[in-house]
């Protein structure tokens, strides 16, 4: 793992080794860095796993409830959310929410997503999981969703917001202030690199594009 502080060292510097896994997602809560799920050793894994920045070093905690890898999630409000992503294969997309608390070590099931998909990204808005694009969709011959869906996760409910202009999965996605930041991605399921960048501003739930 490497670590780097912008603005104050423009050098990226050798952390703990992390164990081995891609496609998995993460989240801050109270200043350490919890890993959940990914794909390692040929399959899907259910692992977590935080990072402590102030003494280098990591530590296993409860596992999901069952593996996933390319789910998308981020921390909120003190839980660590994991939605959606792949059970064995990228035909094994699924719609679950996995909530984990710190406090507890443990994990509960939330309200499903309304669309099950893989690769999506994710960006907290307005207190609200935002969840975007994806794959895994089989009534398109692309096989991507446009769609943009938000989790409330004090509430344990979702909403649908409007959809990507452009369909796509694998994206990156930040968050600043009451708008998502929705760059490149892939057009078509497991391939079809993308140049646009696509910004929904929420609560007023309009979609830009750079295309």
């Amino acid at each position: 793992m490497w670590a780097l502080t912008p603005g104050v060292d423009d050098t990226w510097l050798p952390r703990a080794s992390f164990p081995g896994r891609g496609s998995a997602v993460t989240g801050v809560v109270d200043g350490r860095i919890y890993v959940a799920g990914g794909w390692g050793e040929g399959a899907a894994v259910d692992d977590l796993a935080v990072y402590d920045p102030a003494t280098d070093a990591w530590a296993d905690l409860a596992p999901m409830p069952a593996p996933r890898d390319h789910a998308c999630g981020a921390a909120i409000d003190g839980v660590l959310v994991v939605v959606g992503g792949r059970m064995i294969d990228i035909a094994s997309h699924t719609d679950t929410v996995f909530r984990y608390d710190p406090a507890s070590d443990a994990w509960t099931q939330g309200a499903p997503m309304p669309t099950g998909r893989g690769g999506a990204a994710c960006g907290v808005v307005g207190g609200e999981l935002v969840v975007v694009g994806g794959e895994g969709n089989p009534n398109d011959p692309s096989g991507v969703f446009s769609v943009a869906e938000a989790y409330d996760a004090a509430a344990d409910t979702w909403r649908v917001l409007p959809a990507m202009i452009t369909p796509r999965h694998g994206m990156a996605a930040g968050a600043w202030g009451e708008q998502l930041f929705v760059p490149g991605g892939a057009t078509i399921q497991a391939f079809g690199a993308s140049e646009v960048h696509e910004i929904l501003t929420i609560p007023s739930a309009t979609v830009q594009s750079s295309e």
